[in-house]
């Protein structure tokens, strides 16, 4: 079997010695495991239970990233030692695997199950695909501190199992996931007869059913958005947004939409395509910064590393500037020299870089600031560099112009007027330079 195509993210003997010598009894128990399942979801939480086995293996002060790099590497080589034995067994595994878990892995056990069904085997009945059904499904909102708990009760086959998800909005407007449980429908089902009694009170909560495009909308932004982050480690509900994920893409996929993102998936894969690891030394990166449509031209370099995210510089763009606002968004175009331009989702923000934007000098970004009149800031990168270890970064190299303000009042309250920018006209002229 050629499984050469698929990236391996590091080499084996990079993984916990541990793990790595026990591949051959672990792809044996993983086996075992799933050949005793009578139905796919008790498949799809044994192949669960088998990742937090390795999550809670690891030490505890491994990062979400470092977690999901060992848990896509092993898994990988368990793949790579299962299709020595090919079986219909084996291809009942492969085609859990090939949905749930780390993207990396995902993709090895995809591409292996399609090579054994060219092979003649068949799937077992226990791997077989099921219909799912939203039964069921709620949000709760206390407005004041922005909290959010989402119920959503799935029939999966003949099989009932419900997700509770609590979140927490940041000053981007971003819900991150700060818990998420597996639950059974009842218990589920007593939680929303509690929420239902506080919204019925203080007037800053809101309580609504879901239909089933409401429910994907909501999964698409929780997984999208960073996680609430632990003080240290990984975040314990990691393994179960797997989960979660694969529920959206089936729902997704009933409903004609896009695919469902899981911001470590994502993560994971800008490591794989553009070689970037915890431990690499970022590149210094030499930016101008312009605000577009001043009768007179405003603008300044700055340098920072690569690693920076966006919004990272969105706080340098504010400060180069003297903006107090929060609010912002970034854009990119399609292509060079296209015709849209899209808005980045406010989800990924956080854990977007520099260096995944934009991968050589000439690259553009267009960042908003602002709500109801924001300012467009044209983000060119000039240079790359080695930064140099006896420079704080970011820090300003040149500059001309005087900013306008982003108050919309002074201090004694008068209200200041803003120079007026064309966003329309700024889609005709602004485009990405030279982009992968």
């Amino acid at each position: 079997m050629d499984l050469s195509q698929v990236p391996v993210l590091m080499p084996a003997d990079q993984l916990p010695p541990e793990f790595g010598a026990a591949v051959p009894e672990i792809a044996a128990g993983l086996l075992n495991q799933m050949h005793e399942s009578r139905h796919r979801y008790d498949a799809e939480l044994a192949l669960l239970a088998f990742f937090e086995a390795l999550d809670e293996g690891m030490p505890t002060d491994f990062s979400d990233t470092r977690r999901d790099l060992n848990i896509a590497n092993l898994t990988m080589l368990v793949i790579e030692r299962l299709v020595l034995s090919p079986s219909s067994t084996v291809l009942g595994v492969l085609t859990i695997v090939g949905d749930l878990g780390p993207a990396p892995s995902r993709q090895m056990a995809r591409e292996a199950a399609r090579q054994l069904r060219v092979g003649g085997l068949e799937l077992p009945r226990w791997a077989a695909a099921q219909p799912l059904k939203v039964l069921r499904a709620w949000s709760y909102e206390d407005i004041g501190p922005d909290e959010q708990i989402l119920g959503m009760v799935f029939a999966y086959g003949h099989r009932e199992h419900a997700f509770l998800a609590s979140s927490v909005g940041n000053y981007s407007e971003v819900h991150q996931l700060r818990q998420l449980w597996l639950q059974v429908p009842d218990s589920i089902d007593e939680t929303r007869v509690q929420l239902n009694e506080r919204a019925a009170g203080p007037p800053l909560t809101r309580h609504q059913s879901l239909d089933e495009r409401q429910v994907l909308n909501e999964i698409r932004y929780l997984l999208e958005a960073e996680p609430v982050r632990p003080e240290s480690g990984g975040t314990e509900f990691r393994i179960r947004s797997y989960l979660l994920r694969l529920r959206g893409s089936q729902l997704a996929q009933a409903l004609g939409e896009t695919e469902v993102e899981l911001c470590h998936d994502l993560i994971l894969d800008d490591i794989v395509q553009h070689g970037r690891s915890e431990t690499l030394q970022e590149q210094g990166y030499r930016l101008r910064l312009a605000i577009f449509g001043t009768q007179s031209p405003v603008w300044c370099q700055v340098e920072l590393g690569s690693d920076a995210t966006l919004e990272r510089v969105h706080e340098v763009v504010a400060d180069q500037f003297g903006w107090e606002g929060e609010s912002f968004a970034f854009a990119e175009t399609i292509e060079a020299g296209g015709e849209v331009v899209e808005e980045f989702p406010a989800g990924r923000l956080s854990y977007t870089t520099l260096s995944s934007m934009l991968r050589r000098t000439g690259g553009r970004l267009l960042c908003l600031h602002g709500n109801d009149r924001p300012f467009l800031v044209v983000i060119d990168l000039e240079a790359t560099f080695p930064p140099d270890p006896e420079v704080q970064y970011p820090r300003r190299i040149g500059g001309s112009g005087i900013p306008p303000s982003d108050r919309y009042y002074d201090e004694e309250g008068e209200g200041i007027e803003w120079e007026v920018i064309d966003l329309a006209q700024a889609e005709k002229g602004i485009f990405a330079k030279d982009r992968d």
